[in-house]
């Protein structure tokens, strides 16, 4: 539940005594790659995963309930072990349950502040620890959250936008990627960009994006707020149903207070039709439990 209203890196206007709730990943964030506009592809833990580690985003059910996700597909461990490397994944729930959210609603009205900043000292203690270790130098940290925080104090944090803005960056020791960005990135970019920085050039199958290697592709993050589609660009968020545009604002009105859909410029025009276009093309995938590249693709 790392929120990007969590880090006084990213929101100066929050802290102005420049303390933030995560000191340790602003200073990595500092010396590494960060994305100033990254957004979750959906709001449970259970929706993350396979953003993360497939680069498929879940919309209206959970991806992994639904029961064309049993079927074959190269997901980010599957395509690393082809290639040598090890994966393992640790969660703190009970063994076998898929309840990974259960801490956010057992809180209560408990500050997640406290937690978040443990989090961010207990981060430091382990880069502190791996930095002995041989494999040190020559690894890749990602650091991203599953999705916003259940408890959120900022006004523009409690926009269905600002409530899916969290914390992502790329770190390495060598300083071999340094930077900003802030074009909209979402989860399910991490595979091909993590992807791309190991070097991997064949074939596979994502929904997302390289976005250090793919600049001609049109930035667009994807998600469900109540029943509607809300589709997140570089200047523009649009809410569409289904079937039509219910609203839009121009991303400089952080607290979405302007509806400017009515308007119906060329700009909303197109962005309604990528979103369109992106949705068929993931229903269209998720109808055929379609999630390999064909024998004769040459590209994703």
């Amino acid at each position: 539940s790392f929120s990007g209203e969590h880090s006084a890196l990213l929101n100066p206007d929050l802290y102005p005594d420049g303390k933030g709730f995560t000191p340790f990943l602003d200073s990595l964030m500092r010396e590494g790659y960060y994305f100033t506009n990254a957004f979750a592809n959906g709001h449970k833990s259970i929706e993350a995963l396979p953003s993360i580690l497939s680069s498929i985003p879940s919309y209206e059910t959970p991806f992994v309930l639904l029961p064309q996700a049993v079927a074959p597909m190269d997901a980010l461990p599957k395509i690393l072990h082809d290639e040598g490397y090890g994966t393992s994944f640790f969660n703190g729930s009970a063994r076998g349950s898929m309840g990974f959210g259960a801490y956010a609603s057992q809180a209560g009205k408990t500050k997640v502040h406290k937690g978040v900043a443990y989090t961010d000292l207990a981060i430091r203690r382990f880069m502190e620890t791996a930095s002995q270790e041989s494999w040190y130098d020559h690894t890749i940290f990602v650091f991203v959250a599953d999705h916003v925080s259940s408890e959120t104090f900022a006004p523009k944090t409690l926009t269905p936008t600002g409530n899916s803005h969290i914390i992502c960056l790329l770190y390495t020791p060598d300083g071999a990627i340094k930077g900003s960005d802030a074009r909209v990135t979402q989860q399910i970019d991490l595979m091909p960009t993590l992807l791309g920085l190991t070097g991997y050039a064949k074939p596979y199958f994502a929904f997302g994006r390289d976005v250090l290697r793919e600049n001609d592709r049109a930035a667009m993050a994807v998600n469900m707020t109540g029943e509607n589609y809300q589709a997140i660009t570089d200047s523009l968020v649009l809410f569409f149903d289904g079937h039509k545009t219910v609203s839009a604002y121009a991303r400089t009105d952080t607290l979405q207070r302007h509806d400017i859909a009515s308007e119906r410029t060329s700009y909303l025009e197109q962005v309604e039709r990528d979103l369109k276009a992106r949705l068929q093309q993931y229903y269209q995938h998720v109808e055929k439990s379609d999630y390999l590249v064909k024998e004769d693709s040459t590209g994703r």
